[in-house]
């Protein structure tokens, strides 16, 4: 198989991905955030945690700031 015939096969490929993916999107976006969570968002595209997913949030960020304290920016 050619170099061009091969590249052309994988930029299909990438482009049926793509609009699986978008189709996707749109069917979960279309039925909303059914999370279980009950606060109401923030702000236009805010997701509000349950309690469980700000633990873990904590816990995952305290052990990488043990972990790894020279990680952060400035």
């Amino acid at each position: 198989m050619s170099l061009v015939a091969s590249s052309l096969r994988a930029s299909q490929q990438t482009a049926r991905r793509l609009a699986t993916v978008s189709a996707a999107s749109r069917v979960l976006s279309s039925h909303g955030q059914n999370r279980g969570v009950k606060t109401q968002p923030a702000y236009e595209g805010h997701v509000p945690l349950n309690w469980f997913e700000a633990g873990f949030l904590t816990l995952g960020s305290a052990f990488m700031s043990l972990a790894n304290p020279r990680r952060g920016g400035a």
